[in-house]
């Protein structure tokens, strides 16, 4: 969440509150924004919604860290928040932006389900939302093979890369550069070309996969 989403923050809680009857002054909500804020709103309102239905738990008022617990408890409970942040990333980096990410199981899902940033964001947002259990499947299966919180920085690419004539990252315009996990850090790095590694590793698999496809081609008589 940014600034601009405390007030509707506030209404979220204050709403959740008044079920609960509890008052909660503007300090106190300030506390809970400040402790859930590096979560998009919509993922911070589903989580409450679901903690309110938990048998024992749920009846009494939420502590943030019960929030947090919700969203970070499963590879089941961050699907939902990875196509939160898929659609917001949609959103704002559009056709054009490069997204970076430290989420190996983002990234894989992303390229397995959609074939490039692209391919994904040539689609309209009413056509998306048909992929939503997909990915989310998807992602849990990945998530139990690839890291989510990697060493490796993986670059999602839209059309600001193939502007630059094969890939020159001095041209390409630093307000196009996104980072999933909202790392600075990552951008600059990527803008020095210190995402190598990652990227020699994708281009590895990609280069095996082809020699296999050639085998088999070659096993039965057919052109690669």
């Amino acid at each position: 969440m940014t600034e601009k989403d405390i007030n509707s923050f506030a209404k979220i809680l204050m709403g959740i509150a008044e079920v609960y009857r509890v008052e909660l002054s503007p300090p106190v909500i300030e506390i809970y924004f400040e402790a859930l804020k590096k979560y998009p709103l919509e993922l911070v309102k589903n989580a409450l919604i679901t903690y309110m239905s938990i048998p024992k738990e749920g009846r009494f008022f939420p502590k943030p860290v019960d929030i947090v617990e919700i969203i970070e408890g499963s590879p089941v409970d961050r699907s939902l928040e990875m196509w939160i942040k898929l659609l917001e990333m949609v959103r704002t980096a559009g056709v054009y932006g490069i997204v970076l990410t430290r989420n190996e199981a983002f990234y894989r899902t992303v390229l397995d389900l959609f074939g490039s940033w692209e391919s994904l964001c040539s689609m309209m947002e009413d056509e998306l939302k048909f992929y939503e259990k997909t990915f989310k499947d998807l992602y849990r299966i990945n998530a139990q093979r690839y890291p989510e919180k990697g060493k490796k920085l993986f670059s999602l690419k839209g059309l600001a890369w193939k502007g630059t004539e094969g890939g020159s990252m001095a041209k390409i315009p630093k307000h196009q550069i996104y980072s999933l996990e909202n790392e600075e850090q990552d951008i600059k790095l990527f803008l020095q070309g210190l995402d190598k590694p990652a990227l020699e590793g994708q281009n590895k698999e990609q280069e095996e996969v082809t020699a296999l496809v050639k085998q088999v081609a070659e096993k039965f008589s057919l052109e690669a």
